[in-house]
């Protein structure tokens, strides 16, 4: 049972870590367009 759970809070960090990587690849694409459109 304690196993079961270790491994389901080891996925659920992962899965955090892989979705804050995405929001992060999203901020730096946002700021490049927005620095595009200001170059304009």
């Amino acid at each position: 049972m304690i196993a079961k759970y270790a491994v389901a809070a080891k996925q659920g960090q992962m899965s955090r870590n892989f979705g804050l990587a995405q929001s992060e690849q999203i901020r730096k694409f946002t700021d490049a367009e927005f620095l595009m459109m200001f170059n304009q």
